[in-house]
């Protein structure tokens, strides 16, 4: 079905489930293909002025994962929040209920790497 107005946002809840469906579905050139995915809905979203909202667990935060799998899918899903992040305008990380601006964070503190370190 085709809708009568394009829709201005998209949220996409949640890249945890869609990159476990990935890797469930077939392991043949996953992280190029999740890349792909995420940069065409980008694009397109990018091209028709709509806003994108990604959701998404962090999960390399813990200890590492004993069977290969786990390991394989946290790997995969760093990949894909690193390179939604990279792309995005905001980064929220949701700590507590709280949220916190992190892509502002990051480009304040390399800013003030670049300066020499003095926040001055």
């Amino acid at each position: 079905a085709q809708l009568e107005t394009a829709p201005q946002l998209i949220l996409v809840d949640c890249l945890t489930l869609w990159v476990t469906n990935e890797l469930l579905a077939s392991e043949a050139e996953i992280e190029r293909r999740l890349v792909c995915q995420m940069d065409l809905l980008m694009e397109w979203t990018q091209l028709h002025d709509i806003d994108l909202i990604f959701v998404s667990n962090e999960v390399g935060l813990g200890i590492v994962p004993e069977n290969a799998l786990a390991r394989r899918f946290r790997d995969l899903l760093g990949i894909v929040n690193a390179h939604v992040a990279q792309n995005a305008d905001k980064v929220y990380w949701m700590v507590a209920g709280l949220p916190l601006e992190v892509k502002s964070i990051s480009l304040a503190s390399r800013a003030v790497a670049q300066r020499g370190g003095n926040a001055d």
